[in-house]
């Protein structure tokens, strides 16, 4: 009873430390995708289970696992690379024992064809809960590992991480790293919206040009998603780039969007083409109330109201209908232009248990008797 009080005491102490370092309250970070869309929840409470069930051998089979990896013919078995993926904690000692494992792991199972457990996600949602992106990104560019990550899921987890981190530098490296691998270039698309944010946030003239670089790369594919396109395009603005924003705003479908209308403004207020706004504004007044109201971000309107302050010339027509859309209460004021384009994306809990091919019963808890198959297994290792 004290072994186990003493366990789930360490345990909770540990999920403490770990809800701080992630709370954005704490440290001001930003998320591209929500940490259930990643399915950091579910690894967590995974790991619960694991930690619960291996809390009187864990220190065995971690000088276990060593042995192991030591052993030119020593086998690791699935569970064994498993069982330390949601034992692991923040220390080299557990991440050196993990990549051994992995290595290890998939040289022993270079020759099967079938069966294999995919372990990409669930092992880059381990560096995310440990928060280790600087060994999350060594593990993923290790050569021996080339098809070990081949998921859309791990690519995303790794981005989010580094971009968690403020490791935009990083993020672009990894994007040319994948542009570089045939086998890899295709995870490019499921990337691209951290890759702009990440120039987004980095705002200055090289980011842009790499951002620029990455849309006509993925034009060519047809891989360049909306958001991401709405992203670059502010960025433009804030690279003095406002005919490029239009033009880019242009090719998407939804004009009538919140974000794409605002991001217009910015840019013909930029580029002081203040009579192309005029229609803009209209239209949403002239919109019939049975239909869904037209709103602005409070924030862009205000910008445009203190631009025009500068500017000469009678622009009191532009001015009347900014009174009269904040009469009909079409700011929106919970939130601004940049906290909605950097929101994060969150998935549904059946869109997240059926992405990628996996089963949905790759991450659930265990049977009760799990813990005692582990010991059995030990103990048997023990006698070899």
């Amino acid at each position: 009873m004290a072994i186990n009080i003493r366990g789930l005491c360490r345990l909770n102490l540990g999920l403490t430390h770990n809800i701080f370092c992630k709370t954005p309250l704490t440290n001001g970070v930003r998320f591209m995708y929500s940490e259930k869309y990643l399915g950091v929840p579910t690894y967590e409470n995974t790991r619960f289970t694991f930690r619960n069930q291996f809390v009187t051998i864990e220190e065995t089979f971690r000088s276990k696992m060593l042995e192991v990896c030591k052993a030119e013919d020593g086998v690791v078995f699935v569970e064994d690379v498993k069982a330390m993926l949601h034992l692991a904690q923040n220390n080299d000692d557990d991440i050196k024992l993990v990549t051994q494992l992995i290595e290890k792991y998939v040289n022993c199972i270079k020759d099967q064809k079938f069966g294999s457990y995919v372990f990409g996600p669930v092992v880059m949602r381990m560096f995310y809960y440990l928060n280790k992106p600087e060994a999350a990104l060594s593990l993923f560019q290790n050569p021996l590992l080339d098809e070990f990550f081949q998921q859309k899921t791990s690519v995303q987890i790794l981005f989010s991480l580094l971009y968690k981190h403020d490791k935009f530098d990083e993020i672009v490296a990894l994007y040319e790293y994948l542009m570089s691998s045939e086998k890899r270039s295709s995870l490019v698309r499921f990337c691209t919206l951290v890759v702009m944010a990440a120039c987004y946030k980095q705002n200055n003239p090289e980011s842009f040009n790499f951002a620029v670089k990455c849309w006509e790369q993925q034009q060519e594919r047809c891989l360049f998603f909306a958001r991401s396109l709405e992203i670059l395009a502010a960025l433009a603005i804030r690279q003095n780039q406002p005919q490029m924003a239009l033009e880019l705003l242009s090719s998407l479908h939804r004009q009538q969007y919140i974000t794409i209308r605002c991001l217009k403004i910015l840019a013909y207020s930029q580029w002081q083409k203040y009579i192309y706004i005029i229609p803009l504004l209209k239209s949403t007044l002239d919109v019939d109330d049975s239909m869904q109201k037209q709103t602005y971000f409070a924030d862009v309107i205000y910008q445009l109201e203190e631009n025009l302050k500068t500017e000469s010339g009678d622009w009191s027509e532009l001015l009347d209908l900014i009174e009269n859309i904040k009469k009909h209460d079409a700011l929106t004021t919970h939130t601004t232009l940049e906290e909605h384009l950097l929101k994060p994306v969150v998935s549904d809990q059946k869109y997240l248990q059926n992405r990628d091919g996996f089963r949905q019963d790759r991450e659930k808890p265990m049977n009760r008797n799990f813990g005692d198959r582990n010991r059995m297994r030990l103990n048997s290792r023990n006698q070899m």
